[in-house]
């Protein structure tokens, strides 16, 4: 039981307080933010998301009318194409 006793008065001494917000980031406004993931010129619905390439990230697949277009994730720039 001794061996408990320094986590005990370490943990009362520690509260919100003893944070400092300068070690986290500071939070965006509330609201909605425009994203560019690379699909600006689509105009398809989105219809699925799946690993079609098994490079283990994530695609999606869109169609517009009768067409259908696959955008694989591109890990170098973060966005589809």
């Amino acid at each position: 039981m001794l061996w408990l006793l320094p986590a005990l008065v370490t943990a009362k001494m520690l509260n919100l307080t003893a944070f400092s917000k300068e070690m986290f980031w500071d939070e965006p406004q509330q609201g909605l933010y425009e994203v560019d993931v690379g699909l600006e010129g689509n105009n398809g619905h989105l219809m699925a998301f799946a690993d079609l390439n098994s490079d283990k990230y994530t695609d999606i697949i869109t169609a517009s009318g009768d067409t259908f277009i696959i955008n694989l994730f591109n890990t170098k720039t973060s966005t589809f194409d």
